[in-house]
């Protein structure tokens, strides 16, 4: 069914998701956070609080997963609902977006041992033949994420019918992530302003 398809859509991307967000971390932060030279500061200013938001992703992957074994046509709506208020953590990534962008293609231009370590990585990871993408790449995927749910959940409440015990909690989570979306794109536009 349409339906079950858009689990597995969620699912699917969502393993996506995690593996890229542990990718980055493990591929480029670790080794920046290896140079004793750089200031953590310069760290947290570029990746932000993104190894919470990979952790809460990878418990989130682990619930719908558990789901889909449990049944082929879970209700998942609870889920999102119960981790919807940790989706605030986005907002803090959507507000410091911009000027880690720019932060690290300063960093890239002025900072030797950042644009070495930067550099080195990317190519390590691509000669292993891992197809590792350019850091921004990485960066820009919490961004992208949340109006993903948005339209996967707006899509798998079009295909549930009514009267389906998982009907009111995908409303609900929808609308949630809706929410959090809005806070996301005013955080970016705000930013993108000042």
């Amino acid at each position: 069914s349409r339906r079950k398809a858009i689990i597995e859509e969620i699912l699917s991307t969502e393993e996506f998701y995690v593996v890229s967000l542990a990718y980055v971390v493990k591929t480029y932060l670790e080794p920046l956070r290896a140079q004793p030279k750089l200031p953590q500061q310069i760290l947290n200013d570029i990746f932000s609080n993104i190894e919470v938001i990979g952790q809460f992703n990878k418990e989130l992957y682990q619930q719908l997963a558990k789901r889909l074994k449990e049944s082929p046509e879970p209700n998942i709506g609870d889920i999102f609902l119960m981790l919807g208020p940790f989706l605030k953590m986005y907002t803090a990534y959507g507000n410091n977006y911009e000027a880690a962008i720019e932060k690290h293609q300063t960093l890239m231009l002025e900072n030797k041992i950042y644009a070495t370590t930067v550099n080195t990585a990317l190519c390590t990871a691509q000669e292993a033949g891992e197809g590792a993408l350019e850091l921004t790449a990485y960066l820009i995927m919490p961004i992208q994420r949340i109006p993903r749910y948005r339209l996967l959940l707006e899509d798998l409440l079009k295909h549930t019918p009514k009267d389906h015990p998982d009907y009111k909690n995908i409303s609900l989570a929808s609308n949630q992530v809706a929410e959090v979306a809005t806070h996301v794109n005013e955080a970016i536009r705000h930013t993108e302003n000042s």
